[in-house]
């Protein structure tokens, strides 16, 4: 099911969700510096960019099912002792004969079934996720759209779960600390994500959304959580950004034109950090 208008749509494949009309989060990137439209139009309409899974979107796609719908695990993903290598004649065969029997499902290793298995336990075990979360019923990946009231874009957003009064994000990570995790919530944008989810569900139910909670667990063993909620201005930030893409979207759409980097003769510089005086340095 391709999306093409406002409304909460409710069991749609990641794959078609992610091949629908309007803009996501993951595609506003190309829209803001430090790219251009030009890459905007280049990786989402110019057909030439094949977009693959990866290894860490699978392991965040078992934790999140192990958690929310662990009924569903063993439809979704077919889990074997040890994937083969196929840097062989016998070695490919085997994974072809592999890939018939998962019919479709994602392939995981035992060790990969095993942090899945630890990363959900842990999240399930938490204490903010038993307050926050517990035994509430509510909506898994629904997916959303709606138009923007200032740009008339239709935009789309997908969060893991919400009630009618929360939304709840899970996120992996490699380092979940507050100083590390900042910066990952700044490289992918999840401040962004955030402000889409709350305006989109707002817009959708007429909600009073203000927060997404945020459950974060580390990759690394002993795979520890912790619960964070963005700061108001971090969302604020993130409402700004989607926005402006929108409008970039917009303009370039009306004009049909998806402008590159401006071909002049720029000043370059080095990072300030790269400026050092060797004045006191010992001399050999």
């Amino acid at each position: 099911m391709i999306i093409d208008k406002p409304g909460i749509y409710k069991n749609v494949p990641n794959e078609h969700y992610h091949a629908s009309k309007g803009l996501s989060n993951s595609q506003m990137d190309y829209l803001l510096p430090p790219y251009c439209p030009k890459m905007f139009w280049y990786q989402h309409l110019s057909g030439k960019v094949e977009k693959k899974s990866t290894d860490s979107f699978d392991l965040g796609t078992a934790v999140h099912t192990l958690v929310f719908e662990p009924e569903e695990f063993n439809n979704r993903f077919c889990c074997i002792q040890e994937v083969p290598k196929r840097n062989t004649s016998l070695g490919k065969a085997a994974f072809e004969a592999l890939n018939k029997v998962a019919a479709g499902r994602i392939i995981l290793d035992k060790s990969e079934q095993d942090t899945a298995y630890w990363m959900a336990g842990n999240i399930t075990a938490h204490s903010m996720w038993k307050t926050v979360k517990g035994d509430k019923s509510g909506c898994i990946e629904d997916s959303l759209a709606w138009i923007d009231e200032e740009s008339g874009i239709l935009l789309r957003s997908r969060p893991d779960f919400y009630t009618d009064d929360i939304i709840i994000d899970l996120k992996t990570t490699k380092d979940s600390s507050p100083y590390a995790f900042q910066k990952a919530v700044a490289e992918y944008s999840y401040h962004r994500q955030g402000a889409l989810a709350i305006d989109g569900l707002n817009t959708l139910k007429n909600g009073d959304y203000r927060h997404v909670v945020l459950f974060v667990v580390d990759k690394n063993p002993p795979h520890f959580v912790r619960c964070y909620v963005m700061t108001d201005t971090a969302i604020n930030q993130g409402r700004y950004e989607y926005k402006f893409a929108a409008n970039q979207y917009k303009n370039c759409l009306q004009s049909g034109s998806w402008k590159s980097f401006p071909e002049v003769i720029e000043d370059l510089d080095i990072p300030t950090w790269a400026y050092r005086s060797f004045e006191h340095e010992q001399r050999v």
